[in-house]
């Protein structure tokens, strides 16, 4: 509504109608009937033509009665009350409007600034319409309306209230009413996990509500209408179940600026889509173990077999011990193969198996590493998942393995798969495949930054404080043998076709020992243990050769000379005294224990005579067996020959 020093100057038939001024018609019609009669259009200055879209006739407000005329100055003169505002709501109209409305807005704050600017410049406001209007190419009642829309608003909030009420947001459909039976009974048919088709749902609730007496909308209507009133969320989640509807929540995004090379590894299974052939004549396509850093994203360890197992797994974490060291957590998936009591027994709330209290400790848990695990059936909370998908294009769809890709699914299986590749060759191409991986520049994660993850790593692996592992605790990642028993009469032991030997084996010949070893390469030898856990030693692997190589018999036999001196100049080493100064110790011990023969043992006890009473002076009778000694001994002499055994002491009886 434009204003002349606060009065309307022109009216429409429509404005007259809805103004509600007395003495004058409250319709278009009585207003046009009422200009005809007073015939406003034939007095000059009372009637004009109305410009711009739709035409029609203008008239003056010096035409109206006196009455009418009057109310109109009273509200000239009457202060306007300002109308109630409600910045909030004009500005989501702001927002919920397209560029295109948001940009007429625009050029409507254009203009009135323009007219006041013109008006700061001391001219009058009617004459600054008009400037502007002729200018910016605008009729002045449009800037005077647009400056009554902004009349009592802030100048802050002078946008929103220029925009046009058809611009403001989407118009309101114009709908009619759908049945509340027939609606509920439809959502219920539909909204199943059974996942039935609209079009049979709306004719079976259709022919229920020709029965009840509901009304039924057109089916196309209907199904515009279902669909805009139902949220994405809550339609996957009854046709598709909890599991569906989680994935529509966006991933967590986590940084590991924070991180640093070695403190979190991730460790998961991955089966690859080639056909391998295994040494035992199977075929079967591989699964992988692997742990990955999570600060760089390298791949650091991996082993390779036919299933996933707990050995594998515990072996590529062996590699990383011996590769690189010991991290400080682990971040797991839930399969068996991590969860078992070899790995982490002892760690708290693993998914697969409870953890008792008498429950020995696993390898992590006596490392004192950190075990996680990640949420099951959820591939986005473990970053190995993103390397993974690229091995899945660079490995499996390698050249070398042509027409031994068998799809990853049943149903995209080639047409041309009629091989499979030797083991051999799918771990040299996995493993081209994984340096190629880590070393690719040009990454775009937050700590690669354009580097490779190898760079990535190395430059956080050099400066950060990296726990080592003993050689005795890498030695708890290897596979264990019990009952391994040594070979008589040299100790050897065999074990899966293979014979392993030291020389200090022999002391262990017929013992049972527990063997320690890496089931993927039997030639690094054994590490024994005693049956009461002591760590023995490690023996070496004998490499087995065939029977007529003249090579390996030779070299054969080289060892086993070269054993030979090295015993004997061992023994040489010991050896203090030759042959003939023991035997002349011997020959001397020898005469001398003669001696000790020939002499008779001194008697322990003296046999006494009894009877009649001896005489003062003692007679000493030469024993039986010396016959042949003097009878004229001294007293002295006899004693002598008695001490040394040659006689025996006889009490002589006084003769009658």
């Amino acid at each position: 509504m434009s204003r002349v020093e606060g009065m309307q100057e022109w009216w429409t038939t429509a404005e007259i109608a809805a103004a509600g001024l007395p003495d004058m018609p409250a319709t278009k019609r009585g207003v046009n009937m009422l200009a005809d009669a007073q015939g406003w259009r034939d007095r000059a200055g009372l009637a004009r033509r109305r410009k711009g879209k739709g035409g029609g006739w203008e008239y003056s407000r010096r035409a109206f009665p006196a009455a009418a005329q009057a109310r109109i100055a009273a509200q000239a003169r009457a202060p306007a009350a300002p109308p109630p505002q409600d910045a909030e709501a004009d500005w989501a109209r702001w927002h919920a409007a397209t560029d295109a409305a948001r940009a007429k807005a625009q050029r409507r704050l254009d203009a009135l600034a323009q007219v006041e600017m013109l008006v700061d410049g001391g001219l009058t406001k009617q004459a600054a319409v008009r400037d502007t209007a002729n200018a910016m190419g605008v009729a002045a009642r449009s800037l005077w309306n647009w400056c009554a829309a902004v009349e009592f608003l802030p100048r802050a909030d002078w946008a929103p209230a220029l925009l046009e009420r058809r611009d403001a947001g989407p118009k309101p459909a114009q709908r009619g009413a759908v049945d509340g039976d027939f609606w509920d009974a439809f959502r219920a048919a539909y909204m199943r996990q059974a996942q039935p088709s609209f079009a049979d749902c709306f004719r079976k609730t259709a022919a229920v509500a020709a029965r009840e007496g509901w009304s039924v909308p057109a089916e196309r209507t209907f199904h515009r209408r279902f669909f805009e009133a139902t949220d994405k969320l809550s339609l996957t989640l009854a046709r598709e179940g909890l599991q569906a509807a989680s994935r529509l929540y966006p991933a967590q995004r986590r940084s590991r600026a924070h991180l640093h090379a070695l403190e979190w590894v991730n460790a998961d299974g991955h089966k690859f889509d080639v056909m391998v052939a295994w040494p035992d004549g199977t075929k079967a396509r591989p699964q992988m173990v692997c742990y990955q850093d999570v600060y760089s994203g390298k791949l650091l360890s991996w082993r390779v077999d036919q299933t996933l197992h707990s050995m594998g797994a515990l072996l590529a974490f062996r590699d990383v011990l011996q590769d690189f060291g010991v991290p400080d957590h682990c971040l797991f998936d839930n399969g068996r193969e991590f969860a078992s009591k070899l790995l982490t027994g002892g760690a708290p709330t693993r998914f697969r198996f409870k953890v008792r209290a008498d429950e020995l400790p696993g390898v992590l848990t006596m490392l004192d590493v950190k075990v996680h695990w990640a949420t099951p059936y959820s591939g986005q909370s473990k970053p190995i998942e993103r390397a993974f998908r690229d091995l899945c294009d660079s490995v499996s769809k390698h050249p070398a393995f042509d027409r031994a890709y068998v799809g990853n699914k049943p149903g995209a299986r080639p047409e041309d798969f009629a091989r499979a590749v030797p083991l051999a060759l799918f771990e040299e191409v996995l493993a081209e495949g994984i340096a190629e991986h880590n070393a690719r520049r040009g990454r775009r994660s937050e700590t690669a930054a354009g580097r490779s993850f190898d760079e990535a790593f190395a430059a956080s692996f050099a400066a950060a404080p990296i726990r080592q592992a003993t050689e005795a605790q890498q030695r708890l990642c290897l596979m264990a043998a019990d009952g391994v028993r040594a070979q008589a009469p040299n100790g050897e032991i065999r074990l899966h076709g293979n014979v392993y030997w030291s020389p200090w084996l022999a002391a262990h010949a017929g013992a049972r020992l527990t063997a320690r070893f890496d089931p993927a390469d039997l030639q690094r030898g054994l590490h024994l243990y005693a049956a009461d856990g002591r760590h023995l030693g490690e023996v070496a692997c004998f490499e087995k050769v065939g029977f007529d190589s003249l090579d390996g018999a030779r070299e054969h036999n080289r060892a086993r000379r070269a054993y030979m001196r090295a015993l004997k100049d061992a023994e040489a080493a010991q050896r203090k005294m030759t042959a003939a100064e023991v035997a002349a110790l011997m020959r001397a011990d020898a005469a001398e224990d003669a001696e000790e023969i020939a002499a008779p043992p001194r008697p322990r006890i003296v046999r006494g005579a009894f009877g009649a009473p001896a005489t003062a002076a003692a007679v000493y009778a030469a024993p039986e067996e010396t016959p042949h000694l003097p009878s004229d001994l001294t007293a002295e002499e006899a004693r002598a020959a008695w001490q040394r055994g040659v006689m025996r002491l006889v009490p002589q009886r006084d003769e009658d």
